[in-house]
């Protein structure tokens, strides 16, 4: 909402400034048009017989058009400006649903969160019969499973873990994010 306030502040400075500019020039004077009279040509008085269609128009003296007259300036700002409201209007909201329109399926896997835990691994014990980890405060061997992974291999000073992702070797001593 931020674009949007700051493309309305834009606006409204620009039509303000653009009307601070119009009552500060002074318009140069303006002279009265001189008229000057019409010389008519002398011509043949209309008869009633005559048809309408032939009689020439009588020139009418004054203003002269010379084509579509402009706008003042500030209609073609505002114009602007509003045209530029909508545009920056259009982009933020192409923004924002970029990725639903993009992938809808990342997008909404993106809505929930994965949670992870914190696992402490806290060191290994070795036997001739088997190994034990200690993680989190629990002894676990191979084939158990932390956090939703697998115990695949302990050794002296490392445990791996299977995932989906693959194999994750935690070193004793550390604490972990997963």
């Amino acid at each position: 909402m931020s674009i949007i306030n700051d493309a309305l502040k834009k606006t409204q400075q620009t039509r303000k400034n653009d009307k601070d500019k119009r009552t500060q020039v002074k318009a140069p004077p303006v002279k009265p048009p001189q008229v000057k009279p019409v010389q008519e040509k002398a011509s043949k008085p209309v008869s009633p017989s005559t048809p309408m269609d032939t009689q020439k128009p009588i020139p009418i003296s004054g203003k002269k058009k010379s084509g579509p007259e402009k706008p003042p300036p500030f209609v073609f700002t505002f114009k602007m400006a509003s045209l530029l409201t909508v545009a920056a209007l259009l982009a933020v909201m192409a923004i924002t649903n970029y990725q639903r329109l993009v992938s809808p399926s990342k997008t909404h896997m993106a809505a929930q969160p994965i949670a992870k835990t914190k696992v402490v691994f806290e060191g290994v014990v070795l036997t001739d019969n088997e190994n034990i980890a200690f993680i989190n405060k629990q002894s676990l061997k191979i084939g158990d499973s932390v956090n939703g992974m697998k115990i695949v291999a302990i050794t002296q000073d490392t445990v791996d873990l299977q995932s989906n992702q693959g194999v994750l070797r935690l070193k004793a001593g550390a604490t972990y994010l997963l």
